[in-house]
């Protein structure tokens, strides 16, 4: 009898469940599901990844700040420990031995770190002799003239991860050309993964509705938005988004209480902000620099093109016809007016963005290319 071959890319690890560590250390509310001030991409790539490899027989540690309860706990299956609390001002040092404290009672058979660890992972993955994989975010982690803008600290601290960390995951092209350019190293891409909701155009509010989704700070400049909003006082904007600096969050709430056509909604969890993405008509983006905007994902996987002012990563909105990438302001305006008014081009459009997302960020498809990095790294490591 002829014995059907097992070719999942499950079976790569199926005789020994890897135990994988997440360096997330702001991720605890987002896998609790309930109400941090603000969600950022490095914990969105993290939890999301983590959860889906629970489900392809990993075993699943999380390192985090200390916000109460036990020490260790579980949480969905992932094992969550912490470490000192998040308001402590430790010092560099006080840090570095909480963090390897972590790691050591994590007991991991691989680390995985994208931003948050204070850039401790690769050189402690090195003193236990363990194998440690990063992956970029930020274009600012490998862009020289973004890299320029940190301290001199701060460049240090990046460039010794670099040099460390067994495999390095960037997230574009320019990612990877300047990763290679500037620090000599080869890095894998991989996409942002998102788990996509069901197919078929969602009902979208009469009248269209122009949405801003982001942190309130300088970088993502929520005062274009309104900017921008005070420009077409015959549309429908939404603000969403939250922040731990209060007095910025406080100036752009009073300054949207002057906008008539503006609605400022402020933050919204991350389990329930799919319905506002599904419900616009277009996302618009301010943002000074990006990695690879989780947000560009969640509006293009239910049906709503991106204007962007300056982001386009690898030129996907321009290649494959998935809004407009305006780089200046009065064009800025122009694009999201054209989408406005010519519903047609549209829709035509956000057929364009659900089909690009199911061809490329699909977690259930970009989750296998991690189990093939991940598997290789931890058998040859």
């Amino acid at each position: 009898m002829k014995v059907k071959q097992r070719n999942s890319v499950d079976e790569q690890h199926a005789r020994k469940k890897i135990k994988i560590c997440f360096m997330g250390l702001t991720g605890y509310q987002l896998l609790r599901g309930s109400n941090p001030e603000a969600v950022v991409g490095p914990d969105v790539y993290q939890v999301l990844l983590a959860r889906e490899l629970l489900k392809h027989n990993f075993q699943v540690s999380y390192i985090n700040y200390d916000e109460g309860g036990p020490a260790t706990e579980s949480i969905d299956g992932i094992e969550v420990i912490k470490i000192y609390p998040v308001a402590n001002r430790l010092n560099l040092i006080q840090k570095a031995f909480a963090v390897g404290k972590a790691m050591k009672k994590a007991n991991a058979d691989i680390y995985f770190q994208q931003g948050g660890a204070g850039h401790f992972t690769p050189l402690f993955c090195r003193l236990i002799r363990k194998p440690c994989i990063v992956s970029t975010g930020h274009d600012a982690y490998v862009d020289e003239k973004l890299m320029k803008q940190h301290g001199i600290l701060e460049r240090i601290k990046t460039e010794i991860e670099i040099r460390f960390a067994n495999i390095i995951l960037v997230l574009s092209d320019f990612q990877k050309d300047k990763l290679k350019k500037n620090f000599g190293r080869e890095g894998i891409i991989t996409r942002i993964h998102m788990p996509l909701p069901e197919a078929g155009m969602p009902a979208k509010t009469r009248p269209p509705v122009v949405l801003w989704v982001g942190s309130i700070n300088e970088r993502k400049q929520p005062e274009l938005f309104l900017k921008l909003a005070e420009s077409m006082p015959q549309a429908t904007f939404q603000m969403i988004g939250g922040s731990t600096d209060q007095d910025y969050v406080n100036a752009i709430k009073k300054n949207s209480r002057a906008i008539s056509n503006l609605e400022y909604v402020g933050f919204v969890p991350f389990a329930k902000i799919n319905k506002y993405f599904r419900q616009a008509s277009i996302f618009a983006s301010t943002s000074t620099s990006e990695g690879f905007p989780n947000t560009f994902i969640q509006a293009w996987m239910n049906y709503t093109p991106v204007v962007s002012l300056n982001i386009d990563p690898d030129n996907v909105i321009d290649r494959y016809k998935l809004g407009f990438h305006s780089e200046t302001f009065n064009q800025l305006v122009k694009d999201t007016k054209t989408l406005l008014e010519d519903e047609r081009l549209r829709d035509e459009i956000s057929e364009n963005c659900r089909r690009y997302t199911e061809e490329n960020h699909d977690i259930k498809e970009v989750v296998k290319r991690h189990i093939e990095v991940i598997s290789r790294l931890v058998k040859t490591g």
